[in-house]
């Protein structure tokens, strides 16, 4: 799991404006791993405090956050995280 945050890390200093996820699958569920580049003005820890459709536990900062989930389709994250920060 260290090799994969570092990856994100790395990815969202190397392009300052994208949204990095990470999600890989674990013992009752999965692990993620969702960071905002320094250009983004959207609260990802706010979209985890909100979002209910992904079971998902865990935290952070406003560009940084990670924890546990109960879906590991992308395309269910992609979608939920384009209605959150559309709306």
């Amino acid at each position: 799991m260290e090799v994969a945050s570092a990856s994100v890390s790395r990815k969202i200093k190397e392009m300052d404006t994208s949204l990095c996820l990470f999600i890989t699958s674990a013992d009752g569920g999965s692990q993620f791993f969702l960071g905002a580049g320094e250009s983004v003005s959207l609260d990802v820890a706010a979209f985890v405090r909100n979002n209910k459709i992904l079971g998902i536990r865990g935290g952070g900062r406003k560009d940084w956050v990670s924890g546990r989930t109960q879906k590991d389709n992308l395309d269910l994250w992609v979608k939920e995280l384009q209605l959150y920060f559309e709306a």
